[in-house]
């Protein structure tokens, strides 16, 4: 089992950058944003749909064979999407002499914009898994949440925004550009922590939906921003070696982000911390270090600011 889910990582980890770079040969750029707004906006229909289908069967199956039949249908679904993904034509590729393999790899960090929107979204990512690792296990524990309410408002309601907001974020994208609609959707996620530094068991709910609304309204934006910006600075020219860099730049400071939030509350634990008049616990004060860190990664978004110009595409 183990090795089956290695081998389903590596394989996905070898098929995104190729999947983004064709379908950045096959979408003109005028209509990425509203291509991918309308993807996202599917995807969140069909979790929405699937995931509690599947949960019902996975109670009402026998236990013995009721999980592998529902493998069965998973793996079935994605050898339809093969087949379907098969059927669409393939732009004609340039030959190219071979490089050297260092250089080559290299490439992504040399080139200024790039090298600064990996700079920002690894950072980011780093922000974001240092708070995001003890959202649900600070509910549960100091809130007294019960995980079928956590469930509820992270899965359906936030979903729920999500599905709305996807195809609004694309048509603004398309309009208006990615940078901007980047750095507005940036800054409505980089709030998410806020709610849970100033949560009391008192006011859990309204915070607690004022958070999942914050990112319920943003992901999508950071979402199809993200891919929009990465196709049109990328060069065409091996340009999937400029998604595979950026994908593990940002793996590997996910793990970094969640090492050091381990770090510090294991620092702090059983401490209290008074920050602007707030007292904080070790909890809270992982989510305050993941705010502002969230925040101060707004400035690496400068030096971008006439990137989709310098592209020119």
């Amino acid at each position: 089992m183990i090795a089956l889910l290695a081998l389903g990582v590596v394989f996905t980890a070898i098929q995104n950058p190729a999947r983004q770079s064709w379908l950045a040969d096959i979408i003109p750029h005028g209509l990425r944003g509203r291509f991918f707004g309308s993807m996202g906006m599917m995807t969140t229909l069909i979790t929405l749909s699937v995931v509690p289908l599947a949960g019902m069967l996975t109670d009402k199956l026998p236990k013995r064979w009721g999980l592998s039949c529902i493998f069965v249908v998973v793996v079935g679904v994605a050898l339809m999407g093969v087949w379907n993904l098969s059927h669409v034509p393939e732009p004609p590729k340039k030959q190219t002499n071979p490089e050297r393999i260092l250089p080559f790899l290299g490439l992504p960090l040399q080139h200024p914009d790039f090298r600064f929107l990996i700079l920002f979204f690894a950072c980011r990512s780093a922000a974001v898994v240092m708070g995001a690792t003890y959202f649900d296990w600070y509910l549960i524990k100091e809130m007294k949440l019960k995980m079928v309410t956590i469930t509820f408002l992270s899965s359906t309601y936030q979903q729920g925004l999500m599905f709305l907001m996807y195809p609004v974020w694309g048509r603004l994208i398309d309009r208006f550009g990615s940078h901007r609609m980047l750095a507005i959707a940036a800054f409505g996620n980089a709030l998410f922590p806020l709610p849970w530094v100033l949560m009391t068991k008192d006011n859990v709910i309204p915070f607690l939906l004022f958070g999942y609304l914050l990112t319920g309204l943003s992901n999508p934006g950071l979402t199809v921003a993200q891919q929009n910006y990465m196709m049109h600075i990328a060069p065409k020219e091996h340009r999937s070696v400029y998604f595979g860099a950026f994908a593990a730049i940002v793996s590997v400071s996910n793990a970094c982000g969640a090492l050091l939030s381990k770090s510090i509350i294991t620092w702090l634990e059983g401490t209290k911390h008074v920050v602007w008049g707030l007292t904080l616990d070790h909890f809270k004060m992982v989510f305050f270090i993941s705010l502002i860190a969230r925040l101060s990664c707004m400035l690496l978004l400068i030096p971008l600011r006439h990137a989709e110009r310098r592209a020119g595409k």
